[in-house]
């Protein structure tokens, strides 16, 4: 997708008040203001009315036709009082103003619209329906940063989405087989047949967890996606990777976030240690006494850290157009797995 048809349709939605202008930058100055983070390109340049315009993945073609920093680089000028983020793999733009927030969806936009159908009858979210897109209108929140959470907020706030979704979803929607088609479909390899060793891993793993009890989790739990308002009360956002899994999954996904993954430790190191990381979240997650974790068990937290290791590497793998050996040794790992 195009920056121009994005702008076109956001411009649409806000009734032609984007004055959009094309140009082009060779000055070297500029072009080190380009910043390179595993395969991510964000560009930062200051505009009219303190408008900053973040392009996160800009433009796959810099990679995979390996332009020089020197070469022509396409920006745009908006006449915008906020912030834009456009993310040009997963498709979708998100506009910050004083006072709310608008994230626009371009990609499987039917299927978000189903989700978000259900997640407005928790959060009474304002929702936009496009024949080009899907859009949501929410609150502007307070960033938690690097502030301490109130596990026991968190865990309330939790509670009432995984409640508020409990029945109302096709659960087949939302397994990690059809997770691992949707980041596919993201990075445009649907058709790659590397794919299917991953959705055949993804069916080993629903045949584990088969007989547990399993709920709709919010499925991207960690600092950026906790939000506060001006009373310090906590609230939920982005809930494009809700999926149906063991109850453990999104604490243990907001633990290994927050307490693991901040520390630079590899993918690779989580699963060839898994019972070690297993227990320490299991620690972790009974100490906050949170009822509906009652009588949790250790292989519900065993598989919750080989979900997140897997659509973790999954993706980065899609990404990078394929990792040799990362489908076998997850296999392997798997087959390992005990009752």
């Amino acid at each position: 997708m195009r920056i121009n048809n994005i702008i076109e349709k956001i411009n649409f939605f806000f009734e032609n008040s984007f004055q959009v202008k094309t140009t082009f930058i060779h000055n070297k100055e500029y072009a080190e203001n380009i910043t390179l983070d595993r395969g991510i390109v964000s560009l930062f340049f200051l505009y009219l009315n303190n408008f900053r315009f973040n392009i996160y993945d800009y433009f796959k073609s810099i990679f995979l036709q390996r332009l020089s920093l020197t070469n022509k680089i396409s920006t745009f000028h908006i006449n915008f009082n906020g912030e834009i983020k456009i993310n040009f793999i997963n498709g979708t733009a998100v506009l910050i103003d004083d006072c709310s927030v608008y994230k626009f969806y371009f990609k499987d936009t039917f299927f978000l619209n189903q989700l978000y159908i259900e997640i407005n009858n928790i959060y009474n979210f304002k929702i936009i329906n496009n024949d080009d897109f899907f859009a949501i209108k929410l609150p502007k929140f307070n960033k938690l940063h690097n502030q301490h959470v109130n596990f026991t907020f968190l865990c309330k706030e939790l509670n009432k989405y995984h409640l508020g979704l409990n029945g109302r979803l096709n659960i087949e929607d939302f397994s990690p087989e059809n997770k691992i088609k949707q980041i596919a479909k993201f990075h445009c390899i649907i058709r790659d047949k590397r794919i299917v060793a991953y959705l055949d891993i993804s069916r080993n793993l629903q045949e584990k967890y088969r007989n547990m009890e399993l709920i709709f989790c919010h499925g991207d739990l960690w600092i950026d996606n906790i939000m506060r308002d001006n009373e310090n009360k906590i609230h939920l956002i982005d809930f494009d990777k809700t999926i149906y899994f063991c109850k453990p999954y999104d604490l243990v996904y907001y633990y290994l976030m927050t307490f693991i993954l901040s520390k630079k430790i590899d993918l690779n190191h989580i699963l060839e240690n898994i019972e070690t990381y297993c227990n320490e979240i299991f620690d972790f997650i009974l100490d906050f006494k949170f009822d509906k974790m009652k009588h949790l068990q250790i292989r519900e937290i065993w598989l919750s850290v080989y979900l997140f290791c897997f659509l973790k590497i999954s993706e980065r793998d899609f990404r990078n157009k394929f990792t040799k050996m990362s489908a076998y040794k997850l296999k392997k790992i798997l087959n390992n797995y005990k009752d």
